[in-house]
């Protein structure tokens, strides 16, 4: 899945100043004065879940790559077990469980990425375990 040579873990604050993001990312001087870029993850974005729970998952994200670099943008810091189970999904979510594609089946899942990434209605489910 993931083409870029180094990945980066930021918060959503982080990403207003690095410069390769603000372009594609819409951010304005409003969103630096606020410390937030306004909607980032109001349409859907891409989740992880790290432990059972309602809905799609503990973590929203989204996934940008510029220059061979993939920044997976949260709200806030996140911790290590949630960067390890991205890490698994950008390697290619080898294992994973088989599940049908379903948000039914999606709650019995204690690890995994539901996938949108930016675009359509559909996600697609990576069960880790």
């Amino acid at each position: 899945m993931n083409t870029a040579k180094t990945i980066q873990f930021i918060s959503e604050s982080e990403a207003l100043f690095i410069a390769e993001l603000q372009d594609r990312l819409d951010v304005t001087d409003e969103d630096k004065d606020n410390g937030y870029i306004q909607d980032l993850f109001a349409a859907d974005p891409d989740y992880i879940r790290f432990a059972k729970c309602e809905g799609r998952g503990q973590t929203p994200f989204i996934a940008v790559t510029e220059n061979e670099v993939t920044y997976i943008i949260t709200p806030a810091e996140i911790e290590s077990d949630e960067e390890e189970i991205v890490n698994w999904w950008l390697e290619g979510a080898k294992n994973q469980i088989n599940i049908e594609n379903n948000w039914q089946d999606w709650q019995n899942v204690n690890q995994g990425i539901a996938y949108r990434g930016g675009s359509g209605y559909c996600y697609a489910l990576y069960a880790k375990n």
